[in-house]
């Protein structure tokens, strides 16, 4: 009897042993998810808050140009009505430089929706790695 309580004992204390080995394996890994997680949500903001800001922006400014650019446009088509012999030089050279100056304005357009849409992925991917993170924050 004596020797079925020891051995008993010495199971007990094995098993306490390890899981209290467990037990500070899953603390590690909870904190490496924590970890990871503040990690995940500094660059989720920084995209939030910077990338996407800058794009908007640069989109803004493509639209000011754009608006600008019409507005000398209409201008020189109004003096060109107005002295037609000596403008038709000066409003070919202006549409050549409008032609220019929008097809640049769309090729930043083209580009900047192009970023916004790799951001808005870059997004996601790291929403989904966070909500992993949280998941297996949660199992522990």
């Amino acid at each position: 009897v004596r020797g079925d309580m020891q051995a008993k004992l010495e199971r007990d204390v094995a098993l306490k042993e390890s899981l209290r080995e467990r037990i500070e394996q899953l603390e590690q890994e909870r904190d490496e998810v924590k970890i990871e997680r503040n990690t995940l949500e500094e660059r989720l903001q920084h995209l939030q808050h910077g990338e996407l800001q800058l794009l908007s922006d640069r989109l803004q400014e493509s639209e000011e140009a754009a608006t600008l650019l019409l507005k000398e446009f209409t201008d020189a088509e109004a003096h060109r009505r107005k002295n037609f012999g000596e403008l038709i030089e000066g409003n070919r050279q202006l549409s050549a430089e409008m032609v220019e100056v929008l097809a640049s304005i769309t090729l930043n357009q083209i580009d900047v929706h192009r970023k916004v849409e790799q951001a808005e992925a870059e997004r996601e991917e790291i929403r989904v790695e966070k909500e992993a993170a949280e998941q297996r924050l949660n199992s522990l």
